[in-house]
């Protein structure tokens, strides 16, 4: 066996969810454990698995985010409309505020502070 042969992987997150990978190999046997970082905790393999599984990348979230901005846009044009020529309701026009909040704060996803790990996506107006 060579010194940089992988004997074992062992996994860690921290408490952000970035997760961390550590190979074991003969030429850092007694050491390896002197690379974890203050505040990583130890997972299985198992529980990377889920994680990664569970956790959807920068790219899709992006393109979840603007699928919804789209459907957004869609919502708010007419109402808008509304506004515009001066015969919105009352509804109309509250309707038309949620629906412009709702795409704010989808708009700010990216500035959360778990983002891409964790996103607190914005409740969709009825």
């Amino acid at each position: 066996m060579r010194d940089t042969d992988v004997i074992e992987v062992k996994y860690f997150k921290d408490s952000e969810n970035m997760l961390y990978a550590i190979d074991i190999m003969p030429i850092n046997k007694e050491s390896w454990e002197s690379e974890i970082k203050e505040g990583w905790a130890a997972i299985s393999k198992e529980e990377l698995d889920e994680l990664l599984k569970n956790t959807p990348t920068e790219e899709e979230s992006i393109f979840k985010r603007d699928s919804l901005l789209k459907e957004v846009s869609l919502r708010i044009a007419p109402l808008q409309d509304s506004v515009d020529l001066d015969i919105a309701t009352d509804e109309e026009v509250s309707k038309l505020n949620e629906w412009k909040k709702y795409r704010v704060l989808l708009n700010r996803i990216e500035s959360q502070p778990d983002y891409p790990n964790n996103i607190d996506w914005p409740e969709m107006p009825n």
